[in-house]
């Protein structure tokens, strides 16, 4: 058996680092003119924020990249927890023309939802949640369905803030 060369073993060395270090990244959801319930699960990126310290303004900080995971579940749970979760999202519109859509969070006791969806340089945040009026909702169901658009060829990532003292599910689907 022949020994193995130092430029090899660190040469793998280094490949491993870089594979073991380098962000989980989800892929993109392409958005379809007919959506029925598709499970968002495993387009998601989930970090959570232990200490709810966390703001919109800077959850796209590159230093956050090694806290996001990845989600291998259509629908991610974390079971019953203090802490606040983020979770994101792409989707992407390559139909050649807009498209009105709904995400829908389908397990309805969460407590505070944030969802802020991406306009230029800021947020547009929509609220929802079991502690805010059902009359507030944006569509009146008892699931939370939120009405989002994508331009023909635009892409955005979205972001979610989950608040709970319930059970923290991730049951979101595209419509």
């Amino acid at each position: 058996m022949k020994p193995i060369r130092p430029g090899i073993l660190t040469s793998l060395s280094f490949l491993v680092v870089l594979l073991i270090a380098a962000p989980a990244t989800a892929k993109t959801f392409q958005v379809e003119k007919v959506m029925e319930g598709i499970p968002l699960g495993l387009y998601l990126d989930c970090l959570e924020d232990k200490e709810h310290a966390l703001k919109i303004e800077g959850i796209q900080d590159p230093k956050l990249d090694a806290r996001w995971i990845a989600s291998k579940k259509k629908a991610p749970g974390f079971g019953f927890k203090t802490s606040v979760y983020w979770a994101r999202f792409t989707a992407e519109n390559k139909t050649g023309e807009g498209i009105d859509f709904f995400l829908e969070q389908f397990y309805p006791l969460i407590d505070n939802l944030k969802i802020y969806e991406p306009e230029g340089d800021t947020f547009r945040t929509i609220e929802v949640g079991d502690l805010k009026k059902f009359s507030d909702r944006p569509y009146q169901n008892r699931t939370f369905l939120i009405p989002l658009r994508l331009k023909s060829g635009e892409m955005k990532t979205y972001y979610l803030r989950y608040d709970s003292q319930s059970s923290m599910n991730m049951v979101l689907k595209m419509w």
